[in-house]
């Protein structure tokens, strides 16, 4: 896909295997700025990326309170550093070998695994 698939790209539907359809989807210019539009609707709300850093924590260890929003970035660039910036906590896997890297998605459902322990 070329570009981000920003809306109303045809790649969203397909990418999204057609549950733009079922699920609720607002288009925002940027990652920072769709943040902050939550967090004017929630407060509380927590930001949670997934993303290697310095100030990262191990994923099994990090402190999922809800109400959260996990974020991931895209497999080239990452997660911005003006969203690395305003995230309430960033989190990464473990990796080990020559290639420290996961598929975003792969990132992403490890990580909800995680959360999904502390679902009360």
């Amino acid at each position: 896909m070329r570009g981000n698939g920003d809306a109303p790209h045809t790649r969203i539907k397909k990418a999204s295997i057609n549950t733009t359809e079922w699920v609720d989807w607002q288009y925002a210019p940027s990652a920072k700025e769709a943040i902050t539009k939550l967090k004017i609707k929630n407060e509380k709300l927590k930001i949670v990326v997934i993303e290697q850093s310095i100030k990262s924590v191990q994923y099994d260890k990090a402190d999922y309170r809800f109400p959260l929003a996990l974020v991931v970035g895209n497999e080239t660039a990452g997660v911005s550093k003006e969203v690395l910036e305003i995230a309430d906590q960033i989190v990464e896997l473990p990796m080990w070998g020559v290639n420290k890297s996961l598929n975003v998605m792969v990132s992403l459902g490890i990580v909800l695994y995680e959360v999904m322990k502390h679902v009360k």
